[in-house]
This record gives structure tokens, C-alpha cells and sequence, in this order.
């Protein structure tokens, strides 16, 4: 049997920005929308702040050193203080295996992080969970890692596969990391390469 199907309109959520700050003011000849390469025909465009679903992910192993473990914590209560009540917020942590500290809910978020038996870094397979999201109509999904990205094969997942996930996810992915930006490693370009195919970056 063949069924077909079609649709006459599709939503596309997309987040504009200089950088830095959001770009406002912006039309319909603004854009370019393609599907499989053929040029679509953009019906119309509106504003609106919708909310989000907020996963994080804290890097617990034993490459974190106590000054980049404090730089996190401080990056995740400035994170929940820019939350609104209508924000969800998840926490997990990992080092060789991950668990779930806090369950997807609205703020405030309590969180009392503990180091694990430090036996390993699954960086890979915390970081690819973490990205497996749930669409929801109306809602964003955002993924925060905050990790120095290293993985000390542990893993079941490799590299390859966590950059197929971020081509896949429909969360936007952002890496927060401690490591030197003046000085450039594979590790880096590997956060990058999670981040930049989902809109996010590295910071």
C-alpha cells in the first residue's frame, strides 16, 4: 500500500544574532529557505520569545581541576538566573557514567554536586545523551555542556558518532569550557564540532 501525505505550510524556529546580541528588524527578505536545494517561498515571519528546555551537562572527572569546577558552578547559577518561570531546567552530571542530579523543572534549581569514584571520562557518550531530545510544538531545546571535552576512552560512542548526533539533534548545543582560546587544540575543534552544526557555539 502507498500512502501519501503533504503539507501546505511548515514553522521553522530560527534565532538570529550579531554575535553577541539578538538582530531584530528583520523581513521575509532577510531569509533564504531551501529544501533539498529548491528555494521555498517564506509565507510570513513573526516575533516571539518562546520558552526552553535547558539540559545541562557537568563534567565531574578528574581532568576538571577545583578553578574550572568553580567557573562551571558560576556559569550554571548565572544560566538559572536567566531562566523565566515558564523555563525548564535539567541538570546531569558525569565522569565515567552520568546520572541525572536535578529532573526537567521550572526554577529555582537546587543542585549539590559531588564528585564521583573518579575511574574514567565517558565524555562521548554524557555528552551524545544529552543531546537526544524530544521535540515539543511551542518549545526550544537548549543543551549547555560545560566540560573540557576530553574523553579518556572509556566510551561506547566515538567521536564520529557524537558529531552525527549534533547534525541530527533539534536542541542547540553550546560548550562552555575553561580551556585557554588562545591556545588552540583538537579538543577544541572537537566542541566545535558539536556545536556549530546546531546553531550553538563554543565559549
Amino acid at each position: 500500500a502507498v500512502f501519501r501525505s503533504n503539507a501546505d505550510l511548515v514553522a521553522v524556529d530560527v534565532a538570529v544574532s550579531d554575535g553577541v546580541k539578538p538582530v531584530t528588524g528583520l523581513a521575509t527578505s532577510d531569509f533564504v529557505l531551501s529544501d533539498n536545494g529548491v528555494a521555498q517561498i517564506i509565507a510570513g515571519l513573526t516575533y516571539g520569545t518562546l520558552p526552553i528546555d535547558v539540559r545541562v551537562l557537568l563534567d565531574l572527572s578528574g581532568s576538571i581541576s577545583p578553578d574550572q569546577l568553580a567557573r562551571y558552578e558560576t556559569a550554571m547559577r548565572e544560566l538559572q538566573g536567566s531562566l523565566s518561570a515558564s523555563d525548564r531546567c535539567e541538570v546531569s552530571t558525569f565522569a565515567r557514567r552520568i546520572s541525572q542530579v536535578v529532573t526537567l523543572q521550572p526554577p529555582p534549581i537546587v543542585t549539590d554536586f559531588r564528585r564521583p569514584a573518579l575511574d574514567g571520562t565517558s565524555f562521548y557518550d554524557s555528552a551524545l545523551l544529552s543531546m537526544i531530545t524530544v521535540s515539543q510544538p511551542g518549545r526550544r531545546q537548549l543543551t549547555m555542556l560545560l566540560t573540557d571535552g576530553l574523553d579518556s576512552s572509556t566510551s561506547f560512542f566515538d567521536e564520529a558518532a557524537l558529531v552525527d548526533a549534533a547534525r541530527r539533534t533539534d536542541a542547540v548545543v553550546y560548550a562552555v569550557t575553561a580551556l585557554d582560546a588562545r591556545s588552540p587544540s583538537a579538543v577544541q575543534q572537537r566542541l566545535k564540532n558539536v556545536t556549530t552544526p546546531t546553531g550553538g557555539q563554543l565559549m
